[in-house]
């Protein structure tokens, strides 16, 4: 019998799954006998460090649909149905189990090398000077967290930010002294994670907004560029983002609430603004961002908010384009796309909209299985519950957005109207 060694879906401290809805993940597996039971706790590990328990599944893999001989040369994969036990979209999941030998980790398909000439960058550009940063975003001078490239030190790896549930990413600063934003990549990239990146790539260099992040650089660890080594990805520096915002972690927390509100409210009014302004830009130029949340709207040195976190958009002007993975965040998702629908700009705006809800509520307006339901049903109407005190005109925008029925959701020009009469 042949023993193959586990390979995780994606790389995490506390070895937690999340795979999205009808997308591909992997199980980890011990050995491959063909009756055994393979027991493992599902988890749908949410956005804002809370990990929901979904469920437990039991898969047979007398169940496999596809059927092959186990071989010690070639990689294998399996496709399996499992439903499961308790969940918020109960539902029949497609699963693919890929094995791997013990022999070794399998190669990152296709080559990162290949992107690298595909899609040269410009020059690094001028940034903020070190000075003008926050004592939190000090450099450590260690030899190990300096990155190479060229055989020459141009990056020096600092604190680690607390900005994204799914990537590391850290401070940086390059050897003129600017800091810079840098989401280290593991060697030991999966194939969904490989595609996820090379999509952010190609993405970025397609758009050139002020209300869009920059990427700056790519950087591999070693000179020469091989498998086995990191890689990273160089952005415009920000403050921060928007969910550090809503959670007092960046601002001084006012004793009064009253003066503590109009404080958050100033500044989500201008980020929601520069947000609308942003995605108006990439869906005139056919760019659907499909993950828009707290986390993906950053604050830049130069005092505008900035889209980030491009891993998941697809340019709908190009007929070639293929999604990759799943869009967003399951608490932004909207219902068309838990419905298996193609993604379209109507789902920015509904992503938007919990966004804007989540901003002022620090809570989600749909959480339980019978929310999910209701969401599935493009008859029913949405019932909005509000705790906090939200200005009524941001009731109507967020009314507007989290509609079920896509034909009555508001676009972004019409989104875009209502933003600039607020202003005036």
């Amino acid at each position: 019998m042949t023993s193959f060694s586990p390979f995780y879906w994606r790389s995490s401290t506390k070895k937690t799954c999340s795979p999205a809805w009808n997308e591909t993940f992997f199980l980890t597996l011990s050995h491959t006998k063909q009756e055994e039971e393979i027991s493992f706790s599902f988890y749908d590990q949410c956005m804002f460090k809370k990990d929901l328990y979904l469920g437990k599944w039991v898969i047979k893999l007398s169940e496999i649909i596809a059927k092959e001989k186990f071989e010690e040369t070639r990689q294998l994969t399996y496709e399996c149905a499992a439903k499961r036990t308790m969940s918020l979209v109960p539902a029949t999941f497609t699963v693919s189990m890929v094995f791997y030998e013990n022999k070794g980790q399998p190669e990152i398909r296709p080559s990162l090398k290949n992107l690298i000439k595909e899609t040269p960058l410009p020059p690094l550009p001028a940034l903020p000077r070190s000075n003008t940063l926050e004592s939190d975003m000090t450099v450590p001078s260690k030899e190990d967290n300096q990155i190479y490239i060229r055989g020459k030190k141009l990056y020096v790896l600092g604190a680690k930010l607390d900005i994204s549930d799914c990537w590391d990413f850290k401070s940086a600063k390059t050897k003129e002294e600017n800091f810079v934003i840098v989401k280290v990549v593991p060697p030991a990239i999966m194939n969904d994670e490989y595609l996820l990146i090379s999509n952010e790539i190609k993405i970025l260099n397609k758009i050139d907004s002020p209300y869009c992040v920059k990427l700056i650089d790519r950087v591999f660890e070693k000179e020469q560029l091989i498998e086995d080594s990191p890689f990273y990805l160089i952005y415009d520096p920000f403050r921060h983002n928007l969910f550090q915002l809503v959670h007092k972690k960046i601002h001084k927390v006012f004793k009064n609430q009253e003066k503590h509100h109009v404080f958050l409210t100033k500044h989500l009014s201008r980020a929601f603004e520069v947000t609308v302004n942003g995605l108006h830009y990439l869906h005139n130029n056919y760019i659907c961002h499909r993950n828009i949340t707290p986390k993906s709207i950053w604050l830049g040195y130069d005092g505008i908010w900035k889209l980030s976190c491009f891993e998941h958009a697809v340019d709908l002007g190009d007929e070639k384009e293929k999604e990759v993975a799943f869009p967003g965040q399951f608490e932004f998702r909207a219902p068309e796309v838990l419905s298996g629908k193609k993604s379209s700009f109507s789902m920015d705006m509904w992503s938007f909209g919990v966004t804007v809800y989540y901003c002022f509520e620090k809570g989600f307006p749909f959480q339980t299985e019978n929310d999910i339901q209701i969401l599935l049903n493009p008859e029913n109407d949405v019932v909005l519950n509000y705790v906090s005190d939200i200005p009524p005109i941001y009731k109507e925008m967020i009314s507007s957005l989290i509609l079920v029925d896509v034909h009555k959701r508001w676009n972004i020009d019409h989104l875009l109207k209502f933003v600039n009469k607020m202003k005036n």
